[in-house]
């Protein structure tokens, strides 16, 4: 059985050849100037040398609902990438196709900042994401933003300046962390979001979540105010 399912996925990525051509959203369609690139940077290197250890993922079952929660869609046919409920396409850092190929449709996943400096700083995968079912990780990059028509994409429906606050298309609202106010003045409406979990959550924080723009590919910490 488990074997059918697994070629049905994989069938099903080779017989969409426009599977890449479906509107989406561009990840990196706009882009930090030179001088916010080293703003954001010296703001990644100090917390990068902070000593905060990964803390351990509690276990989920397989259907949950939490909006941090992703679940596994589907593997190319090479391994070489992912795809999650709202169409996103994951690039995998090469080593990790095998654990990658062990993975069930509808794990769930949940989606870290890498804490490697030479994966993310130097390849260019800055994501982790964890299977909650096995708790083991692969390192990954986006490079197919979620797809526009899909229900699970989430965007940016409203920004308050003021309160640091952005609001989402699933009518939730969340917290800009002071930290990453600065770029939250680069957001725009429409904007397509995926959420995260801060592993480099302080213990005097409040920000347990990320949010990724996609069409920044930044990250702010935040949490869930309603």
């Amino acid at each position: 059985m488990r074997f059918a399912i697994c070629f049905f996925t994989l069938f099903a990525l080779l017989a969409a050849p426009s599977f890449s051509e479906e509107k989406r959203i561009e990840p990196g369609s706009r882009q930090l100037s030179e001088e916010e690139l080293k703003i954001h940077e010296s703001f990644q290197k100090k917390e990068t040398s902070e000593k905060n250890e990964l803390r351990v993922l509690e276990y989920y079952p397989p259907v949950v609902y939490d909006t941090d929660i992703h679940n596994f869609s589907a593997i190319s046919v090479l391994g070489d990438y992912v795809v999650l409920e709202d169409g996103s396409g994951w690039k995998i850092r090469p080593g990790y196709e095998s654990e990658a190929f062990s993975w069930k449709e509808f794990d769930p996943i949940v989606i870290t900042e890498n804490d490697s400096v030479i994966s993310s700083w130097f390849h260019g995968y800055n994501f982790k994401m964890t299977n909650l079912n096995t708790n083991k990780y692969i390192e990954t990059k986006l490079f197919l933003g979620p797809l526009l028509d899909n229900p699970n994409t989430l965007q940016v429906v409203s920004i308050d300046p003021y309160y640091k606050e952005v609001g989402l298309s699933d009518n939730s609202f969340w917290k800009v962390d002071s930290s990453d106010f600065y770029l939250l003045d680069k957001w725009l409406i429409g904007d397509g979001i995926i959420i995260g979990r801060n592993y480099r959550k302080r213990w005097h924080s409040t920000s347990d979540k990320i949010l990724i723009n996609v069409n920044l590919l930044k990250t702010v910490k935040c949490h869930r105010v309603q």
